[in-house]
């Protein structure tokens, strides 16, 4: 009896682990194939957005617009630009000195032999940033020529 039922657990147990590595496996071939797809999706999501030109253009029909109404829309268009890029890019620096004060504390926790390693992933993660960043850059460009 004891022999079978050790049989049983040694059946139940590889049983298990071919369910959890084969629910791992189709978790990332599924991630793998997501991912392009929905790029894909949040690329047209943003070729949708129309371009201020052709808001203007349409509300210019729409509320039939005279010359001059059509100028100062276009500045205020122009002026809503400028300040969206100021927000941005403050936002992007207070994010930047936030990213800076918890590496600061991280190290301070960390022993020296430590700090090197976490240096390393920070040189190694940057790299991909700036790796993602041309890839991005290129795929805009390539929409741009369309």
């Amino acid at each position: 009896m004891k022999n079978r039922s050790k049989a049983i657990l040694w059946i139940l147990t590889t049983f298990s682990l071919g369910a959890v590595f084969g629910a791992l496996v189709e978790f990332m071939w599924i991630k793998s194939e997501l991912r392009p797809g929905w790029d894909h999706r949040v690329q047209q999501m943003h070729q949708q957005q129309p371009p201020p030109e052709r808001v203007l253009n349409h509300l210019s029909n729409l509320l039939d617009l005279d010359d001059a109404q059509e100028s100062e829309l276009n500045q205020v268009f122009e002026e809503s630009r400028h300040h969206h890029r100021q927000v941005n890019r403050h936002s992007r620096d207070r994010y930047q000195t936030i990213r800076r004060q918890t590496q600061e504390h991280i190290r301070s926790i960390l022993r020296p032999d430590q700090v090197e390693k976490f240096e390393e992933f920070l040189r190694r993660r940057q790299q991909r940033r700036e790796n993602d960043s041309s890839r991005r850059q290129g795929r805009r460009n390539k929409q741009a020529d369309r």
